[in-house]
């Protein structure tokens, strides 16, 4: 039995190893996590400041126009999305609860960030769009789309997946929300490809020809590209962990379940535009982007995508 005494050794020292290595992974995940989540608020904050500001700026209300038609009621409704956001996350002090299993958590809300948990069965998740239908999630192909590492075709469409577990219930007219926090499933293979700090601009030219670089050479650009059977735009290109971030938060109780609406059209900055609809997550995370690239980064967005310097 001695020869094989080694072996075992070896074994255990590779398990360690491997079980250190996830551990820290898990760490990295957690903090870029936090790091994406601190801009995402920040960026759905100064959003509804802007809407609020008297008289708004003139780059803001063009913004508005192209992706609410310059609807005041769309843009109030907007505005109070974004505002649920950030009085009701702000602050967000997230915290790893089981490394084992990739889980972070604050109260009504689970991100997960590993596919342990994609083998396990849920109930389903609430369709706010659809009148609250309960739909089913394992075993669906926007699930596997998840769950799959092999990206390279880019025709899956799942990047993450907001399974709202608690918007089912009604009270004398109300929605009641469950016990069940709402849960973000941040998909393996797309959070291997997005995550980490966001893209730094140390001149307006520098932004341009970084969104072009992604524009051609980045997965994101070609995701987007794919999805939405068309070129992506230089702002698609700057779709980061943050702004994915955003656009699942909206799905949530905290913003008011708004959704992917309708079935999915108007995904990218483009559809976004064409559908000018306040509770399509996209034309949220897109404006508050934008907001950013105006106060911010010195470029304003025009109606096809492309950035433009801010003129004052």
């Amino acid at each position: 039995m001695i020869p094989f005494l080694p072996l075992i050794v070896l074994g255990l020292l590779v398990q360690a190893v491997h079980s250190w290595g996830y551990h820290e992974s898990c760490n990295t995940i957690g903090q870029q996590l936090k790091d994406a989540m601190q801009i995402a608020f920040r960026r759905a904050a100064e959003a509804k400041q802007e809407i609020d500001r008297e008289p708004r700026d003139k780059h803001i209300e063009a913004l508005l126009q192209i992706l609410f038609g310059g609807d005041e009621k769309k843009v109030l409704d907007f505005k109070d999305a974004c505002g649920h956001l950030s009085e009701q996350l702000q602050g967000f002090d997230l915290h790893q609860s089981d490394l084992s299993d990739g889980l972070f958590q604050k109260a009504h809300l689970t991100f997960v960030v590993d596919d342990l948990l994609l083998h396990r069965p849920h109930r389903g998740y609430t369709d706010p769009d659809r009148g609250g239908i309960d739909k089913p999630v394992m075993g669906t192909k926007r699930m596997d789309n998840c769950r799959s590492e092999d990206r390279a075709s880019f025709e899956a469409s799942t990047r993450a997946l907001t399974i709202n577990r608690g918007a089912a219930l009604f009270k004398d007219g109300e929605r009641v929300p469950e016990l069940y926090p709402d849960t973000i499933q941040l998909c393996p293979w797309s959070l291997k490809k997005i995550a980490g700090p966001p893209p730094k601009y140390d001149t307006p030219d520098e932004l341009v020809k970084q969104a072009a670089d992604k524009k051609s050479k980045g997965i994101l650009g070609r995701f987007i590209a794919k999805r939405n059977g068309e070129t992506a735009t230089p702002i698609d290109s700057l779709f980061g962990l943050e702004q994915v971030l955003l656009h699942e938060l909206t799905h949530t109780y905290a913003a008011g379940y708004s959704d992917d609406t309708p079935a999915n059209a108007c995904y990218g900055w483009k559809h976004s535009a064409k559908c000018q609809l306040s509770h399509n997550v996209d034309n949220i995370a897109y404006f508050a982007l934008a907001v950013e690239l105006v106060l911010h980064r010195g470029y304003t967005v025009n109606k096809d995508g492309t950035l433009q310097p801010r003129m004052k």
